[in-house]
């Protein structure tokens, strides 16, 4: 008889994935002056390789307060205080959280240019380019989209501060932002028609929205960062006084509705007139 050799065993992904689990958990984490680089929201189920490959290609830099770092793709503060900003204003758009990834670009090709920097008493931040972040992040989608929402609210936060919303006081301003959603349009996307329900308050933070109609389709106005789309709304609510569509560059829109709105002005009263305040 013919001796035969036994087939190998298949062994189940899920008990396969389980070992290398086991074998990551063993090993230390990848950090950044101490900082793990797996806890950071957006690089969140990364491979480690891809990890170390991060740890490997950032540039940490010491920023003392009121100093500055613009031109990055992405941003960590590692340890200290920073404060995100438009790079032509002053006033903060947005005040990081512990291991939140600050994401420079978005959906649009054309943005806001952003800075971060050091508040009170200093910052150590990690920054890398965006080539190199696009790269370590184009095979794993979910992550990348992770990114490509943040860098959309960011840079909505700072395109709104070019306006009257920069007026206000940080910690107001800080309040009010997170109750504003961010709506993203592609270039020319038609966003609301004429004689439709409208929003609260509707705030351009990134692109342009031009508005047009009833009659003709020849933009009538264009609507800048930092502006609002129909300022007679603002707190109420109501129907558009004219079609919205997003400029050549596509927009981005910070969005309340009627109870929302409710709330931000309860906290600043005077936050409609302060909005239209041109």
């Amino acid at each position: 008889m013919r001796a035969t050799l036994p087939m190998p065993i298949e062994v189940p992904r899920q008990i396969e994935a389980f070992f290398e689990a086991q074998e990551a958990a063993a090993e230390p984490p990848v950090e950044l002056e101490g900082v793990p680089l797996a806890g950071v929201d957006i690089f969140e189920g990364l491979p480690r390789k891809v990890l170390e490959r991060l740890a490997a290609g950032a540039g940490v830099l010491q920023l003392a307060q009121d100093e500055e770092v613009s031109s990055f793709g992405a941003a960590l503060v590692l340890s200290g205080a920073a404060v995100v900003c438009a790079t032509i204003v002053d006033a903060a758009a947005h005040w990081p959280s512990p291991a939140e990834l600050l994401v420079a670009n978005g959906t649009l090709s054309d943005g806001i240019a952003l800075r971060v920097v050091g508040a009170e008493g200093g910052a150590t931040v990690a920054v890398w380019s965006r080539d190199f972040l696009d790269e370590l992040l184009s095979r794993h989608a979910a992550n990348q989209n992770k990114a490509r929402a943040r860098g959309d609210h960011l840079q909505a936060l700072s395109g709104a501060t070019m306006g009257p919303f920069g007026e206000l006081d940080d910690d107001d301003r800080n309040a009010l932002a997170v109750e504003l959603t961010v709506r993203c349009l592609m270039p020319g996307e038609i966003w609301i028609e004429d004689g439709a329900p409208a929003p609260a308050i509707v705030l351009v933070g990134a692109g342009s929205v031009e508005l047009y109609g009833p009659i003709s389709e020849e933009t009538n106005e264009t609507v800048d960062p930092g502006m609002l789309v129909f300022p007679d709304l603002v707190g109420l609510g109501g129907d558009a006084s004219s079609s919205v569509r997003a400029g050549p560059g596509g927009a981005l829109l910070l969005l309340a509705d009627r109870a929302t709105s409710d709330r931000m002005c309860a906290r600043v009263p005077d936050l409609a007139e302060r909005l239209r305040d041109v």
